[in-house]
């Protein structure tokens, strides 16, 4: 979409986007994830600019009505500069890669159990292929290093082998812990989404409740959000642990509010953006905060990471309806 590279650019993005700056490096993190979340193959011009009508001012706030961050900058060679006439974005997924499959692989390992059927069951959409887009995992990484001014070691790129009860001392491995959990409970509310909507499909393979049944799936699903409060536990931050149990409130809302909608209220923009903050937008907002909380940011900034998170995740899942419509 044209229109989301110009609302990317405009104000340069380098002391707007919510995220830290200064001088030549420039940490374009908003713009990645806005094009990450939103950008389509087919998109269509007509389409394009009705959806820009109706959202640009939740894309506005996202890109340049935040104030920036009061924490040091990304380090240079984190990240390239975007120059608009020389090249491109950069790929979101590319800069996290590597600490994005470390924590992939210890979320493989953290399911493993002695009931086979339940581990199967589990691991079913972390499996190497299944994983889907890892988008909520990689605006965290992305977030967390937005609040450092240098680079993760080299050690912290590596899987955690450490057990999932333990408490990880670097602020790093804590973060990195809030992304384990978020897609947990992100994969968790698919599994009992698919047995409400009896999907047949999720992710290109055959939905978990198809495959092994609804109660296997529902079970998989409580199992899934019980490892991910034993790993929110050994984080031994009551804020954070608030944080990411409301987000489970909110699954169970929205889910209700879109089940028991009256036809009046699917008209109205307001029950839609408020059933869209519970499904979809209120995980990311949370978990954005939680990682700011966990790297020790001012209280400005944590707020700011939870707009940044809510804007993301409204934009993502309106694009999601629109994709979906044509």
């Amino acid at each position: 979409m044209q229109h989301l590279n110009r609302l990317a650019r405009l104000g340069s993005l380098r002391l707007r986007s919510g995220l830290p700056c200064s001088g030549s490096a420039s940490f374009h993190g908003i713009s990645y994830l806005l094009q990450l979340a939103l950008l389509q193959p087919n998109d269509q011009p007509a389409a394009c600019r009705a959806f820009q009508n109706h959202w640009q001012s939740a894309l506005s706030q996202a890109c340049w009505r935040m104030q920036p961050f009061s924490t040091s900058p990304l380090a240079n060679q984190y990240v390239e500069s975007w120059d608009d006439g020389k090249q491109g974005p950069i790929d979101p997924f590319a800069i996290a890669e590597p600490e994005i499959d470390s924590i992939s692989e210890r979320l493989r390992q953290s399911l493993l159990t002695d009931i086979p059927a339940l581990g199967k069951a589990a691991e079913y959409f972390f499996q190497i292929g299944g994983e889907g887009k890892r988008l909520r995992p990689t605006m965290l990484v992305l977030m967390a290093s937005a609040f450092s001014a240098v680079l993760p070691s080299s050690h912290l790129l590596k899987v955690d082998q450490s057990p999932v009860n333990h408490h990880p001392l670097e602020p790093r491995r804590r973060q990195q812990r809030i992304a384990e959990i978020t897609e947990m409970i992100h994969v968790a509310s698919l599994l009992h989404d698919d047995v409400i909507d009896n999907a047949e499909t999720r992710r290109g393979l055959k939905a978990l409740n198809s495959a092994m049944g609804n109660k296997i799936a529902i079970l998989a699903g409580d199992f899934l959000l019980a490892r991910a409060s034993v790993s929110l536990a050994s984080l031994r931050n009551t804020e954070v642990i608030e944080l990411l149990s409301q987000v489970i409130e909110h699954l169970v809302s929205g889910e209700i509010l879109q089940m028991t909608s009256q036809p009046e209220e699917l008209l109205s923009i307001d029950h839609y953006v408020k059933k869209t903050f519970y499904k979809t937008a209120s995980l990311m907002a949370n978990s954005c905060k939680a990682v700011a909380i966990l790297g020790g940011q001012p209280r400005e900034d944590c707020e700011l990471a939870w707009k940044y998170g809510r804007h993301l995740g409204l934009a993502f899942q309106v694009n999601h309806l629109h994709a979906w419509l044509l």
